[in-house]
């Protein structure tokens, strides 16, 4: 892979004004383009508040990526100001790699600035994008597995050959297959439409649910509606399974070639089969819907939200105002709540966005996602992987048995697991900050700047003094190894840059590592083509 991506003009970059109301005034537009290690069986992860998105598989390890920052502000000070806290963060290593839009006040009243990528991957690689809105979140010719998560804009699938998810709150999904799929796709928006083409001879099967819109097609698709699900087959039965979920809008399926005009209704085409009976197809009350969990779906709640319920689940995209949610078990899935955030769940995943007051979430099994805790908080589970995006306030979290990853902590942050490893990024724009890690069976890991200031303690109980270890790439820590009974325990004190605030870390059987970051976050102050 080399640099002459510098010379491909990719419209999906330059054509941004759309994304966002501009300040009238003045613009500037800065363009940055590097390249970084990525192997060919990696992840790659991309969060992204405002701004296009374009993820392109090529062969080859190594990945390029190209950034447009464009600041539009009511004068010269106010886009300086803006351009100022508004950085691309770079982290992870050659296995993972993550990007960060760092923007703390994307909608200040004077200025708004924003960032839009084009990033070439290896195609073997699974990527993870969450994006806020965007005019177009483009992929192209991946393998690997594909999430994608926003709220506004096109979805845009070309040529995806791993298994899929895009939830989006307000945008459509269109997604081209130019030979037959090769793995399962869950494709689920609340108020657009979804399109999926594909070839005559294709092989899979099509769960399609509409509560509003339409199903319809312009291939031979026979099956059953179950309430307002369609289940049905093209061609021969197996083969993976395509899913098209929208609240308020049609779902497609298309033949490659073929016009969404030229498309029927799925109800229409089984009642002229007879695959229908009875009532109107059209209406699809054709049978009750079956006994289920309550579920609450909606894009957007003006004001607070409180719903309570012994088995269900919350799909939300904005809450304006505070959410206050107890299902003993289900799923809760929020995009942005803009108060306070208490959550609980007796068993099942929780997924939150931005969560702007404080934060509590709790589930008894299950993962826990938190792309941006603002304030900080609390967050259990008591059997699941907690992940950490961002926090901006203090944080405390434990899990009963699963891994805890911080990506990136600009506060305070405890941190204690039963049986999994610990890793913690410290914001390197912070030159000291206080920590507290605890794990009964796994590792720690503890990422800081080379400039990071700290008192450190850092223990470690194992039954085989050369099994496990405490090292740390600053300099000042004093190890010192003593027999306690049947147990060699590890001991690291001292100071590195001079002292700062307190950093704990307690491991059994395990190892604890102090490393500086590989990758700092990157502020595009002196770009590639700034005007």
């Amino acid at each position: 892979m080399t640099m002459s991506i510098r010379s491909v003009a990719f419209a999906v970059l330059v054509t941004l004004l759309a994304v966002a109301p501009a300040r009238a005034g003045v613009t500037s537009t800065e363009t940055f383009i590097q390249e970084f290690p990525l192997d060919i069986g990696g992840s790659f992860w991309l969060d992204d508040p405002l701004g296009n998105v374009e993820i392109i598989g090529v062969d080859g390890p190594g990945m390029v990526v190209t950034a447009v920052k464009i600041t539009n502000g009511t004068d010269k000070g106010s886009v300086d100001e803006g351009r100022k806290v508004t950085q691309v963060a770079v982290g992870g290593d050659s296995r993972q790699r993550e990007i960060r839009t760092i923007s703390p006040d994307a909608s200040h009243p004077r200025w708004i600035s924003y960032v839009s990528y084009s990033i070439r991957v290896p195609r073997t690689v699974h990527v993870t994008l969450n994006v806020g809105t965007a005019d177009v979140v483009r992929v192209v010719n991946i393998t690997g597995n594909v999430i994608v998560k926003n709220v506004n804009g096109l979805v845009r699938l070309e040529s995806i050959s791993g298994a899929t998810t895009v939830d989006t709150i307000n945008g459509n999904i269109s997604a081209d297959f130019p030979n037959n799929p090769g793995a399962n796709f869950d494709l689920i928006t609340v108020n657009g439409q979804v399109e999926v083409r594909v070839p005559q001879d294709a092989n899979f099967q099509w769960v399609a649910n509409t509560l509003r819109g339409e199903i319809l097609t312009t291939l031979p698709v026979r099956g059953t509606f179950t309430g307002t699900v369609f289940r049905g087959n093209l061609n021969s039965p197996g083969g993976p399974t395509i899913t098209t979920a929208t609240l308020m809008g049609r779902a497609y399926l298309l033949r490659n070639g073929s016009r969404t005009s030229e498309a029927t209704s799925i109800s229409v085409q089984q009642n002229i089969q007879g695959g229908v009976t009875g009532k109107n197809a059209s209406n699809r009350e054709l049978s009750p819907r079956p006994p289920g969990p309550e579920t609450i779906q909606t894009p957007l709640v003006q004001g607070n939200l409180r719903f309570n319920t012994t088995l269900g689940n919350v799909l939300v995209g904005e809450i304006r105002g505070e959410a206050h949610i107890n299902t003993g078990a289900g799923e809760v899935a929020l995009q942005t709540v803009f108060g306070k955030c208490d959550v609980s769940s007796g068993g099942g995943p929780l997924d939150l966005g931005e969560i702007y007051g404080d934060l509590v979430a709790r589930t008894s099994a299950g993962d826990v996602l938190v792309r941006a805790a603002r304030e900080g908080g609390y967050v259990y589970t008591g059997g699941g992987i907690i992940r950490v995006v961002y926090t901006g306030g203090p944080l405390r979290l434990e899990s009963g048995g699963g891994d805890i990853l911080v990506r990136q902590a600009s506060a305070p942050v405890s941190a204690d697991t039963r049986s999994g490893d610990i890793s913690i990024t410290l914001d390197p724009r912070f030159k000291t900050q206080k920590v507290d890690a605890k794990t009964s069976g796994g590792n720690i890991t503890l990422k800081v700047s080379p400039t990071f200031g700290a008192t450190v303690e850092a223990n470690v109980t194992t039954s085989s003094d050369n099994a496990n270890a405490i090292t740390s790439d600053l300099p000042g820590l004093v190890i010192v190894r003593e027999q306690v009974g049947k147990r060699m325990r590890i001991k690291a004190t001292g100071k590195i840059n001079g002292g700062g605030e307190k950093i704990t870390l307690n491991s059994e059987d395990g190892d604890i590592h102090i490393v500086t970051q590989t990758a700092p976050p990157i502020t595009l102050m002196e770009p590639n083509g700034a005007r």
